[in-house]
């Protein structure tokens, strides 16, 4: 059993998360 797969996926989830909203932010500061 590999239960570290999906702890990993969730964080890679909120990285991407972060990430979006940081161009989001400064995309409507351009």
């Amino acid at each position: 059993m590999e239960d570290g797969d999906i702890g990993h996926e969730d964080v890679t989830a909120l990285w991407i998360e972060q990430w979006a909203a940081d161009i989001y932010r400064d995309a409507l500061a351009a």
